[in-house]
C-alpha cells in the first residue's frame, strides 16, 4: 500500500513538472480557470468586447485583444526571460450565443464573432518571464498596452498568488455548482488601483516577490454606468531558488547535468524538455457547439480538454504518462525528448534520449519541482544532429566528416581501432564560453571541437578547414586571413604555424570564387577559428606601434581612411601589447 502511495506521487510530481516545463500549457490553462471565476456585472458587447459569460448570476466580459502589442495585452519586465511558442495562437470556432445548465448551474455564453467560424487571435510575444524569489530577480513590472478606447480609465488590478492544481480545483468546484474555493482565492488576492495614460496603457512593479505561481487580472469598473470588464490578465512563476544546467553531447543522448543552488539537500523531481524550435509553435483551438460534451479545446490538433474535463488531469491526480504523450503528439515524436528522475540532493544526471530526433535547433527547458511546486528552471540552445556522431575505424584509417551547415569539414587519421567516437562541433559567431579574449577580425566566426575519450584516444592527427564565404570578408584580403587556436592556459589567440604549438603539424590557405579556408593538421581538438590581423598592422606582429598610427592619421588626411578608424587605431596603440588578446 505504502508503495503504491510513493509510486503515485512520483507520477504526479513528475507530471506536474513536464506541465510546468512547457509553460505554454500552464499559462493557457491559468487564464482559463482564472477567467472563470472572476464575478463582476454584465457590459454592453460592441467591437471593444469579445465575450461574456454569466454563471448564474456572475458575469464576466472580456476586452478584445489583436495581434498587436497595443491590443490589450500585458507584457512582463524584471527577472529572467524564457521563450514560448511562436506563433502563440488562440482559434475559437463555435456558436457565438448559448444557454445551457451546466452541472446545475445556468451558464450564458455570449461572443462577437460569427457563428462557426473561425476567429484567431495571436499573442504577439514571443518571450515571458520567469523570477526567482530573493535574488535580484524577484522585482515583477508589467505594462498593460491597452486600447486607447479605455483611455483615461480607473482599474482595479488584482494579483492572485494560485498553482495549477488548486486552478483544478477550482473549475472542478465551479462545475460542481460550489464557489467556496475560487471566492477563497479572489479574496486572499493583493488588490491595487490604477488609471490608465491617454493610450489606455499602465505600469506597475511587485518588489520582493515571494515564490509561488501567480496571475495577474486588470478590471475596468465604471461606477456611472456600472460597467465591469476583464480587460487583460497574464500568468507568471517566481521561483525558489537559480539552477545550473549544463549540457554534453553524446551519441544517441544530452546529458543533462543539473544544479539547483542555495537549495536545502532532499528529493527533487529534476525534469527537461528538449523540443526543436522550429516546431515549438502552438495554436489553441477552442470548439464549442453548445452541449456540455461538446467544449473541446485542442493544442495543435490534440486534445487537451473534452467535455470540460482536462485530458490527462480529469482524474484525482494528474496523470504524467499522459501528459508526456500528449506533449508528444503536440510536437511530434522527432522533435521532442521528455526525460525526469526523482534524485536525493541537490544536483541531479539526467541523458535525454536523442534517437530519431531530427536535425536542428533545439531548446532545452530543464526544471526541478518539490511538493507539487516548481522550484528552479533553467533556459539553454543547442544545435543537435549526427554530423559527427558514432564515429568508427581501425588503425591507419581516415574518417571524414563534412559539416556543411557550418562550413567545417575534418579528416581524421586513427592510429588504433575506434568504437562509439564522437566528434561534437559548435560554431558561433560570438565568443564561446571558454573563450575570454577575443582576436580581432574572425568573419569565420568560432569552432570548438570536442571529442569523448574514444575518439581522443585512437586519433593520430585531425585536417581540419575552416570555410569563410567572400561577402562575410567586408573587403579584408582573403590572402591575410590565417588559422589560429585559442590558447586557454595564456588566454591568448596564437597564430598557427607547423610546431607552434607543438600540436600543429601543417597549415594553409586557399581561395576559390566563392569562399576563403584556412586549414591546419592537429593532433587535438580545441577552440580555432580563421582570421587576421588589423589592416593598419603593417608588420603583422598583433601590436600597433606609433608609426601605425602615424599612417592612419596620414590616411585621414588624404581621404583614404575615417576619424572612427584613427579612433579605432589610436586606442589599439594605448592598450600596449597585443590586441589579440
Amino acid at each position: 500500500m505504502a508503495s503504491s502511495v510513493i509510486k503515485k506521487a512520483e507520477h504526479v510530481e513528475k507530471a506536474v513538472l513536464m506541465s510546468r516545463l512547457y509553460t505554454g500549457i500552464t499559462l493557457v490553462l491559468s487564464l482559463f480557470i482564472t477567467f472563470s471565476f472572476i464575478t463582476v456585472a454584465s457590459a454592453t458587447m460592441n467591437d471593444e468586447y469579445i465575450m461574456e459569460i454569466s454563471i448564474d448570476e456572475n458575469h464576466v466580459s472580456f476586452a478584445d485583444h489583436n495581434g498587436t502589442a497595443e491590443g490589450n495585452w500585458i507584457s512582463l519586465s524584471g527577472g529572467e526571460t524564457f521563450k514560448i511558442p511562436e506563433p502563440f495562437t488562440f482559434t475559437y470556432n463555435g456558436i457565438n450565443s448559448k444557454n445551457a445548465i451546466i452541472k446545475g448551474r445556468n451558464v450564458t455564453v455570449e461572443l462577437n464573432v460569427e457563428n462557426n467560424t473561425d476567429h484567431v487571435i495571436t499573442y504577439p510575444y514571443d518571450t515571458h518571464q520567469m523570477y526567482v524569489a530573493g535574488s535580484g530577480l524577484d522585482d515583477v513590472s508589467f505594462t498593460f498596452h491597452g486600447s486607447d478606447h479605455f483611455a483615461n480609465r480607473e482599474v482595479d488590478v488584482y494579483l492572485f498568488n494560485s498553482s495549477i492544481v488548486d486552478l483544478k480545483h477550482v473549475l472542478d468546484d465551479l462545475m460542481e455548482g460550489n464557489t467556496a474555493s475560487a471566492h477563497a482565492i479572489y479574496d486572499n488576492s493583493q488588490e491595487s488601483e490604477a488609471v490608465l495614460d491617454g493610450n489606455g496603457d499602465m505600469s506597475m512593479t511587485y518588489n520582493d516577490m515571494n515564490p509561488g505561481s501567480y496571475s495577474i487580472m486588470i478590471i475596468h469598473t465604471d461606477d456611472i454606468t456600472e460597467e465591469n470588464i476583464l480587460l487583460s490578465a497574464t500568468a507568471f512563476e517566481v521561483l525558489d531558488y537559480s539552477a545550473d544546467l549544463r549540457t554534453t553531447r553524446n551519441s544517441n543522448n544530452v546529458q543533462l547535468d543539473i544544479t539547483v543552488e542555495d537549495a536545502p539537500d532532499k528529493t527533487y523531481t529534476y525534469g527537461a524538455i528538449l523540443i526543436k524550435e522550429s516546431a515549438y509553435t502552438t495554436d489553441v483551438r477552442v470548439e464549442f457547439d453548445g452541449t456540455l460534451n461538446g467544449f473541446d479545446v485542442l493544442m495543435n490538433g490534440v486534445p487537451i480538454i473534452e467535455g470540460f474535463d482536462l485530458v490527462g488531469m480529469s482524474k484525482d491526480d494528474i496523470d504524467g504518462a499522459e501528459l508526456e504523450e500528449c506533449l508528444t503528439d503536440i510536437f511530434g515524436a522527432d522533435n521532442i525528448s521528455i526525460v525526469y528522475e526523482a534524485v536525493y540532493g541537490t544536483n541531479a544526471t539526467l541523458y535525454a534520449d536523442t534517437t530519431g530526433l531530427s536535425e536542428g535547433d533545439y531548446l532545452v527547458f530543464a526544471g526541478v519541482t518539490s511538493d507539487h511546486d516548481m522550484v528552479a528552471f533553467e533556459q539553454y540552445e543547442m544545435y543537435i544532429t549526427q554530423v559527427g556522431m558514432d564515429l568508427f575505424g581501425g588503425p591507419g584509417d581516415e574518417i571524414i566528416i563534412n559539416d556543411t551547415r557550418n562550413g567545417i569539414r575534418v579528416i581524421i587519421g586513427l592510429n588504433q581501432s575506434l568504437t562509439n567516437g564522437m566528434l561534437q562541433i559548435e560554431k558561433s559567431t560570438t565568443l564561446p564560453n571558454n573563450v575570454t579574449q577575443p582576436l580581432f577580425y574572425t568573419p569565420a566566426g568560432f569552432a570548438t571541437f570536442t571529442a569523448n575519450d574514444n575518439l581522443s584516444q585512437a586519433m593520430a592527427y585531425a585536417y581540419i578547414y575552416i570555410d569563410c564565404p567572400h561577402h562575410c570578408l567586408n573587403g579584408l584580403d582573403p590572402n591575410a586571413m590565417r588559422f589560429h587556436w585559442y590558447d586557454e592556459n595564456s588566454t591568448n589567440w596564437v597564430q598557427l604555424e607547423p610546431g607552434n604549438p607543438p600540436c600543429c603539424l601543417e597549415t594553409g590557405q586557399y581561395n576559390t570564387e566563392h569562399i576563403c579556408c584556412c586549414w591546419a593538421k592537429v593532433t587535438h581538438f580545441s577552440t580555432y577559428t580563421s582570421g587576421t590581423y588589423h589592416p593598419y598592422d603593417a608588420n603583422k606582429d598583433g601590436m600597433i606601434s606609433i608609426d601605425e598610427v602615424n599612417t592612419t592619421i596620414d590616411d585621414y588626411y588624404a581621404g583614404q581612411t575615417s576619424i572612427r578608424m584613427v579612433s579605432e587605431i589610436i586606442d589599439l596603440y594605448r592598450m600596449g601589447g597585443s590586441y589579440c588578446k
